[in-house]
């Protein structure tokens, strides 16, 4: 701000007093539209692209310097240059390369007043810094959306863009694109008739750019000397515009804000009445619209000529510069409006009275289009405003409504696989039990089976031994076979009693089995 103050009460008396001395300087500087190094390094890279023994990087990379060069004066070969940067770039995956000329495609399309397809390249950029999380590269794209608009005159949707730039950059040490979206906030203000907003925000970036140097200094600081010298024009305060267009004429900034001091400087001189000076700044100024090849400034420089050569009475060549406006671009409602009041009071004094009230009619017709296209953009640009904080609002109870259902689907997926958990721990115990149940009743049939057979070897085998042994005795001790007989009867049925017990221990009946184990086990020393 110290700094602003030190230029508008200081500064600026002082140089306007010795521009006559150096004036030759800045013409002779002013006069290279495109400096002659950038020339042949261009004519060096043209020369490299037929090389077939290049690899694709370095193609990539001679294309990239092209549109690099081409981006501030040359939006056509910037338009034939930038989709070969993006196609080797997208191909080798440098997804920064393809954003960053992406960004400089939609920007020349936006030069050439093709504005849907410059939308299209820009929004491609805006999407691709997101993916990348470039905070810089995001605040550019969004920066070059909210120029689009302004080209358009859609200066409420063009500042809500910036906004939605700036807002990016506040927390960001991105200070060249902050001072180029504070001077663009500064442009739209002043255009809006917001004389106050847009010196405020002009101060703010010109304070930013103390901390710059080189041509990043004089891109920026130019382009706001040239917003303070159209607000003090606007005004009547031509010593104060000419001494702010006088700083940004001194200074190498772009192409297209060095035209633009030039048109100031034209501009300026007529109403100062020296016709000759706005003369030489509006050839000067033709001559760097004609390196641009834009429309938009032909249009603004032929309009301050056709002025120039009615104050001088040249009616024959005001009439011929409003003609060449009208021929341009007469849809274009703004400009022709003007070209038309010019033809118009041109014919007037040349006492053409039917060819003066045709245009004049033409004035006041494109005088009501003017202002009814004025009032429909700002309602459209307010409706649009609407429906995308409608929308935001929307997207913001969807996003609650999604995180709500994401809460709940997780809390569910938790109580199924819980559930799911203990329905697998109650079936295990079920199965379990049952098959506990099915030996327990294997169990049971064995040892059914071996009472059975315990019972039958008992009462059968046994018996029938027993009943020998009897018999055995009835005969005659002296027989030789009787003690012999006697003797083997006896030995099987003690090894028939040992079977039975092994099958059925007689003290598993009376104690039961944890006894009967207990009293089996001592039986062996260990």
């Amino acid at each position: 701000m110290k700094t602003h103050i030190y230029i508008r009460h200081i500064l600026l008396p002082a140089y306007i007093a010795a521009y006559i001395l150096i004036s030759f300087v800045v013409e002779a500087q002013s006069s290279e539209v495109i400096p002659v190094k950038i020339i042949k390094r261009i004519d060096t890279l043209k020369s490299l692209i037929g090389n077939q023994t290049l690899a694709e990087r370095e193609q990539m990379e001679i294309y990239g310097q092209l549109t690099e060069y081409y981006a501030s004066f040359d939006p056509d070969s910037v338009i034939v240059y930038a989709p070969k940067v993006i196609g080797l770039a997208e191909k080798l995956n440098e997804t920064a390369i393809a954003q960053y000329n992406y960004c400089h495609l939609g920007t020349a399309y936006c030069f050439k007043a093709n504005y849907d397809t410059s939308l299209f390249y820009l929004e491609k950029a805006e999407q691709l810094a997101k993916a990348m999380n470039d905070k810089y590269a995001e605040s550019k794209a969004i920066g070059q959306i909210g120029f689009l608009y302004a080209s358009q005159g859609k200066y409420i949707s063009a500042i809500d863009t910036y906004l939605r730039a700036l807002a990016i950059l506040e927390n960001q040490n991105y200070t060249v694109n902050r001072i180029f979206v504070l001077a663009s906030l500064g442009e739209l203000h002043r255009k809006l008739g917001n004389t106050d907003v847009a010196l405020t925000y002009l101060d703010e970036a010109a304070t930013l750019c103390n901390g710059l140097t080189g041509f990043l200094y004089n891109w920026r600081i130019s382009k706001i000397y040239n917003e303070y010298a159209t607000i003090y024009l606007s005004n009547g305060e031509l010593e104060k515009a000419l001494g702010y267009v006088l700083l940004s004429d001194s200074i190498y900034g772009s192409v297209i804000d060095n035209c633009i001091a030039k048109v100031l400087l034209s501009e300026i001189y007529l109403r100062l009445e020296d016709y000759e000076r706005a003369l030489q700044y509006a050839d000067e100024a033709m001559t760097y619209a004609n390196v641009l090849k834009s429309d938009n400034l032909h249009v603004n420089i032929l309009n301050v000529l056709s002025n120039i050569y009615f104050a001088q009475r040249r009616y024959p060549e005001a009439e011929a510069e409003a003609f060449k406006i009208w021929r341009i671009d007469s849809t274009n409602v703004n400009e022709s409006r003007i070209a038309a009041a010019n033809i118009a009071r041109a014919n007037i004094h040349m006492q053409n009275a039917v060819k003066a009230a045709d245009f004049f009619i033409k004035h006041i017709a494109l005088n009501e289009q003017y202002s009814e296209k004025s009032f429909h953009t700002t309602v459209s640009d307010l409706h649009i405003k609407y429906n995308v904080d409608k929308k935001e609002i929307r997207l913001l109870s969807i996003k609650r409504q999604t995180l709500l259902y994401i809460t709940i689907g997780i809390a569910g997926i938790i109580f199924a696989i819980v559930g799911w958990i203990i329905f697998r721990l109650r079936m295990r115990k079920e199965q379990l039990q049952k098959q506990f149940l099915a030996a327990q009743v294997v169990f049971e049939s064995e040892n059914k089976e071996r009472e059975r057979a315990a019972l039958y070897i008992q009462n059968g085998l046994v018996r029938i031994i027993s009943e020998a042994i009897d018999e055995l005795d009835e005969l005659d001790d002296s027989a030789e076979y009787t003690p012999t007989v006697r003797n083997k009867l006896d030995e099987l049925s003690e090894e028939i009693h040992s079977i039975v017990t092994g099958i059925r221990p007689a003290l598993l009946n009376r104690l039961g089995i944890k006894t009967s184990l207990e009293n089996y086990c001592r039986k062996f020393p260990i």
